[in-house]
């Protein structure tokens, strides 16, 4: 299968290898247990759930669970960066540096923190040091930009706030100004700036602080705020067409069981599906919308990802918006395993991304068919190093911890795992030297007999050489080397081991 290769067996009973870590009857996954395992992921996603509705709080006591569990495990680096986001998103922007540089700690060679940790220094105004940052993460291999959820609306109006918000503390700064308090209205302007600097509207807050920074005669301040705000509202009119009104993004959107595919319409709306029902539509209809992207991660009653998919909004030939514009994705429900992986409540998050916009949106709805709701966790079995694999049996034939470049071509990362749905796996390989290579996706498909797969295994190799590289000199033996294993974006394993002449 192109280098990379996943098969499934149907044997239950599986020798444990020597080079797993193991208790006294627990296996280990990077330092937790099975049980404790599922409790850091279960909170990890309840933070993420929390901060992508804009419910900070509540998000930082979930990652502080998770973090409780370990909180100077490598792995835990994903919890403090989640706590730093959600302390960003309350604006306390020092706290969310420091916590970001907790996951740095945790996770040296990663990108995301460093990027992350670059927002809230720029948000500090040290704009020095957030530039050093975000070279850092591109350095170490980050080449996407960061994302944090922003306010969605329905019919212009927001459907969830956060509390105090940008046009707040704008409308509060002109109040002030108008009654010649320049020092509060800085104060009310810095604060909307503070909660979002890249929002559309902040230039507006830019602007009101250039003037009561010339009120109070401070016209070097001033000069830079206005030049700021122009900047800002120069790029806002370039992407936005002369005579579009503000972009309300999500004019309606509704879960539906049947739809008009000709007129992009739900006939059905409804957020209770059974296997009566062929499919679950997740539809929106946006509003003044230019060119962008929309895509669906559907999630099942376990949390894990089942599905997901994108649909591209083109460009409107006849201007910069589309005045309106449906769109809309699905799941086949005939398609989907019967108990225990079918019956619950599920979720689907929708993301809008455009030049000028990022928006999320979550539909919440149910599939019963008529079985008993079960929870049954994902177990790792067995998992090992190999230097050879028997692809008939997809079992390692020599499992190890050491590799010659002399005599081995391939290092071989294998798991076997039971109770597993469709899910998506990456490995990412760490040389001496910091370099690393991300070899993936993976996909665990849909159990065609019904419900998880009682036994899956899934491997994936990497060049030894690729891994050596040509760029360090490093005396051999090295045990410098590790792989780190993701399922569903979700750290679970990590593996060490040397190489030698």
């Amino acid at each position: 299968m192109k280098g990379v290769y996943a098969v499934f067996i149907i044997l239950l009973v599986l020798m444990p290898s020597a080079h797993c870590q193991q208790t006294s009857n627990t296996w280990t996954i990077s330092g937790f247990d099975l049980d404790n395992s599922a409790k850091y992921n279960k909170a990890l996603n309840t933070g993420l759930d929390f901060y992508n509705q804009g419910k900070y709080i509540e998000a930082i006591n979930a990652y502080d669970e998770a973090i409780s569990l370990d909180p100077n495990g490598t792995q835990t680096w994903q919890a403090w960066n989640g706590k730093g986001d959600a302390l960003y998103g309350q604006g306390k922007y020092d706290e969310a540096v420091q916590a970001y540089d907790r996951a740095i700690q945790l996770s040296p060679n990663n990108g995301i923190p460093w990027a992350y940790k670059g927002d809230a220094l720029k948000a500090l105004g040290r704009n020095n040091e957030s530039d050093m940052a975000y070279a850092r993460a591109k350095d170490l291999g980050f080449g996407g930009t960061t994302w944090r959820p922003t306010t969605i609306t329905l019919n212009g109006r927001p459907i969830a706030t956060t509390g105090t918000n940008i046009t707040t503390n704008i409308n509060e700064g002109h109040v002030l100004y108008n009654q010649s308090k320049y020092n509060e209205a800085i104060n009310a302007y810095d604060a909307a700036i503070r909660l979002d600097p890249n929002s559309a509207d902040t230039w507006q807050a830019w602007n009101g602080k250039g003037d009561a920074l010339k009120a109070l005669g401070r016209t070097e301040e001033s000069d830079v705020a206005y030049t700021t705000a122009k900047g800002m509202h120069t790029t806002i009119t370039k992407n936005t067409s002369p005579s579009a009104t503000p972009v309300t993004h999500i004019l309606d959107h509704s879960m539906a069981s049947k739809l008009d595919e000709s007129s992009n319409s739900p006939i059905t709306r409804t957020y209770n599906f059974s296997t009566a029902n062929s499919r679950a539509y997740s539809w929106l209809s946006l509003g003044n919308i230019g060119q962008g992207k929309v895509e669906w991660y559907w999630y099942s009653p376990d949390g894990n990802l089942y599905k997901k998919g994108s649909a591209d909004i083109p460009p409107n030939p006849n201007g910069d918006y589309w005045p309106s514009y449906n769109i809309w994705y699905y799941i086949d429900i005939a398609d989907i395993p019967v108990e225990p992986y079918f019956s619950g409540n599920w979720h689907v998050n929708v993301y809008l991304a455009g030049p000028t916009y990022v928006t999320q949106l979550t539909e919440q709805f149910t599939l019963e068919n008529g079985h008993e709701d079960k929870t049954i966790s994902t177990q790792i079995l067995d998992h090992s190093l190999a230097s050879s694999i028997d692809e008939s049996t997809s079992s390692p034939i020599t499992r190890t911890d050491k590799f010659y470049l002399s005599t081995d071509s391939k290092v071989y990362s294998w798991l076997s795992l039971a109770n597993v749905g469709p899910c998506t796996f990456y490995w990412y390989w760490y040389s001496p030297d910091g370099s690393w290579y991300k070899a993936g996706p993976i996909d665990i498909p849909p159990n065609p007999s019904g419900g998880y797969w009682p036994s899956y295994n899934i491997w994936c190799p990497i060049d030894i050489r690729t891994l050596y590289g040509d760029t360090w000199d490093l005396e051999l033996p090295s045990d410098e080397f590790y792989v780190d294993v993701t399922r569903n974006d979700r750290h679970i394993l990590t593996e060490y081991f040397t190489v030698d002449q």
